[in-house]
């Protein structure tokens, strides 16, 4: 048991050491990305807290939480419970880009992940999820025309209500289809010529 303990000691601390070192590297890029986002002033702490039990433990010696401050001259505090559901969104894309290149998680979903943004703020996260969804299946529910043009693959999904039930539809979309509702989420219902032809820009652009 001793020595088994000692062994534990011995690989709990150098994790410990592993995880300080990858915490200040990670902040660094994270906040880079975020800074793409209209995150700028973002900024990113991983707070590592030893255990109070002396005891072994699966994941080691310590307790990991993601600290935030969104905003100049607010308090770090607990992520899920300072960052909105666009800033968390955000904030989880940022870190899942930065993290593909060492490991990969099957499937992402993003929703509101566009969230007061727009123009180039809204082109940037398209890219980067067009970017991620080339190492691990992405679902992305999205209202910006900028977003949607740089998927893969596209599907309209659409409500239904009567007095008794409420239907969602969805429907795959392909060539023509795709630049339409492209072009209605810049325009409208009624979309002009111009939008039209922005659409089939933004979705001929990228090969």
């Amino acid at each position: 048991r001793d020595t088994a303990l000692a062994n534990y000691r011995k690989k709990a601390e150098k994790l410990s050491k592993q995880r300080r070192s990858a915490a200040a590297k990670m902040k660094k890029s994270i906040e880079a990305k975020l800074s793409e986002l209209a995150m700028k002033h973002c900024q990113i702490e991983f707070a590592i807290t030893p255990l109070d039990s002396d005891q072994p433990h699966n994941h080691g010696d310590e307790d990991i939480e993601i600290l935030i401050r969104s905003n100049p001259n607010a308090a770090m505090g607990p992520l899920h419970k300072i960052a909105s559901g666009g800033e968390l969104s955000r904030i989880s894309l940022a870190i899942q880009v930065i993290t593909a290149q060492t490991s990969q998680t099957p499937c992402l979903v993003f929703d509101e992940v566009d969230v007061g943004i727009g123009g180039g703020v809204a082109i940037a996260v398209g890219e980067l999820l067009r970017k991620l969804g080339e190492r691990t299946q992405i679902f992305c529910v999205t209202h910006q025309a900028q977003v949607a043009s740089q998927g893969h693959q596209h599907f309209f999904v659409s409500k239904t209500s009567n007095k008794k039930e409420t239907l969602t539809a969805i429907k795959p979309l392909s060539g023509e289809e795709i630049v339409k509702e492209v072009a209605r989420m810049l325009g409208g219902e009624e979309f002009s010529e111009e939008s039209l032809a922005h659409a089939q820009q933004m979705v001929t652009n990228l090969g």
